[in-house]
């Protein structure tokens, strides 16, 4: 009876283990994926952490392109223009077909004043037949921003460019994708600013009532 005793006291006495507990370690190998995760998740704005966390990920991982894709990317929104450019040209030459990576690159040759080459990659783009639909219109826009930029017969055609991106961005931005909602709304809003600064730009009957309504 003792002994029962005791053995019951000893049971009441020992805690159960946490669910939170530590039972295993695991080493491995440090890889990109952690940093790309971390650098996707942090604040938008908080470039110097997305930059830091992006080039280590491809320092551990250089044939990672997409990684060159997002870094390109926020280099491009900080000014970092040559940089930008030259991550996205790698991607391209790694990926020929990646027509993200081409439109990529042809944002940075359009914010080098490289007009040429610019609407070189966008053209090669738009001819295929192999971009995603969102790739596609926001290639549109981009045609027609360079278009803009352009002689006076060829600003001429840039607002034909802007609306066949906004109606092949209209539909996409009904889809269910939620991220595919996010890059066509923006297509969106740069297609429909365009519009209106090449209304108020030129030579236009009710100038004032269209460049509201757009």
């Amino acid at each position: 009876g003792a002994v029962a005793s005791d053995e019951n006291k000893i049971e009441n006495e020992i805690e159960p283990t946490p669910i939170d507990a530590v039972c295993e370690i695991v080493i491995q190998t440090v890889g990109a994926e952690g940093f790309v995760d971390r650098a996707h998740s942090c604040p938008e704005k908080d470039y110097a952490h997305r930059i830091a966390d992006l080039e280590t990920a491809l320092g551990l991982d250089p044939q990672n392109d997409d990684c060159r894709l997002w870094l390109s990317e926020v280099k491009l929104t900080i000014g970092e223009l040559v940089a930008a450019e030259k991550l996205a040209a790698a991607a391209v030459k790694n990926k020929p077909t990646n027509d993200e990576y081409r439109l990529q690159w042809a944002k940075c040759l359009t914010q080098l004043a490289r007009y040429d080459e610019a609407v070189e990659q966008t053209r090669t783009i738009l001819e295929g037949k192999t971009a995603p639909e969102i790739v596609r219109a926001a290639a549109l826009e981009q045609m027609g921003q360079l278009a803009g930029l352009g002689s006076k017969e060829v600003q001429e055609r840039a607002i034909s460019l802007h609306n066949k991106a906004i109606e092949l961005a209209d539909k996409l931005a009904a889809e269910d994708d939620v991220m595919l909602q996010a890059a066509a709304h923006k297509v969106l809003l740069q297609a429909h600013r365009a519009v209106a600064e090449r209304i108020s730009a030129g030579d236009w009957q009710q100038k004032e009532e269209f460049v509201g309504q757009w």
